[in-house]
């Protein structure tokens, strides 16, 4: 009604002083066009709310829907059923691709998911009573078995692993202490990743993306880390016993009292690497090929010990 009596007088109001009552032609004319203009302007403001409107209920039935796919996604998480969990794993990263907004919520809940699930090797045979554990030490026991994580853990670290550039490193993932012994990480983009005091023994992370991530106190022994990017990474303590880190690159990483045993180091970029010392690369597997910090690499302890591995074959995988 406001607008009707608006189309109506407007002209009125705006040119009082040179229309009368009895209108020309020409005033006419002027009075219709405003009136037409008016007409036109209302109804875009009509469609313009329109769309709005209907835009921003299809956001909130969108985030309905999100939110519904997220709590179903989680429930499935805590099932009993491994094809259920597997469900709820993959669910969870279609929504993390599909809803930029809930992409760091959703790769916390899959870093608590592998906190919670993965759990350290246990033996089939329990030996809190003395008696057994004394009889178990007379008796030769056999080598543990290769230890993998769970398929829903494996499949939760893929999920982590492929995180994308846009979001990589806005929020770093905790994964400190978790036990991933054997996991298949290659490829996989965990850089900025807190990885404190976790068992990745024997874990595969050929050509993974760890830079700038917190790897103190981490247990790498037999670890694969061929061409692994390490840049920057904190392995203040870690252990590396054996593993093959054959084309890595650990340009300013910091290995202070990293446990290097038997590593290999075949075309391993350590140059540029903090507290580094010569005691560690002769307990290390160095060849010719290494690259070390000019002071190490004159060393006579560590040309002795490049010349022993190269004669004895040694500075490449079995």
């Amino acid at each position: 009604m406001l607008f009707i009596v608006a189309l109506w007088r407007i002209p009125w109001w705006l040119d009082h002083h040179y229309l009368t009552d009895d209108l020309t032609p020409a005033q006419a004319t002027a009075v219709s066009g405003m009136r037409t203009a008016l007409v036109t302007l209302g109804a875009g403001l009509l469609v313009a709310a329109g769309l709005f409107y209907t835009h921003r209920t299809l956001e909130l039935t969108r985030e309905g829907h999100v939110t519904d796919r997220f709590t179903k996604a989680v429930e499935q998480l805590g099932s009993t059923v491994l094809e259920v969990r597997l469900g709820g794993v993959y669910s969870l990263e279609r929504i993390m691709h599909d809803s930029p907004k809930d992409y760091q919520t959703v790769l916390e809940v899959v870093a608590a998911f592998v906190r919670e699930r993965a759990v350290p090797f246990q033996q089939g045979v329990s030996n809190r009573d003395p008696r057994v554990a004394r009889a178990l030490r007379r008796v030769p026991q056999p080598a543990a078995p290769s230890v993998k994580p769970t398929t829903d853990v494996q499949a939760a670290l893929t999920v982590l692993g492929r995180r994308t550039l846009t979001h990589r490193g806005r929020h770093p993932l905790d994964l400190s202490n978790t036990h991933l012994e054997g996991s298949g990480l290659m490829n996989a983009d965990l850089s900025s990743t807190v990885l404190v005091g976790a068992y990745l023994e024997g874990a595969n992370l050929s050509f993974s993306n760890l830079r700038n991530s917190l790897l103190v106190n981490a247990r790498l022994d037999g670890a694969l880390m061929a061409v692994t990017q390490m840049q920057g990474a904190l392995l203040v303590g870690a252990r590396l016993r054996g593993a093959m880190m054959v084309g890595a690159n650990l340009d300013d990483a910091d290995l202070k009292g990293a446990v290097m045993d038997g590593a290999l180091l075949a075309t391993t970029d350590l140059r540029n690497v903090k507290n580094l010392t010569v005691d560690q690369i002769v307990a290390a597997k160095p060849d010719s090929s290494t690259q070390l910090p000019s002071h190490l690499a004159t060393d006579e302890r560590v040309r002795e010990r490049i010349r022993h591995v190269e004669a004895a074959g040694e500075s490449e995988p079995a």
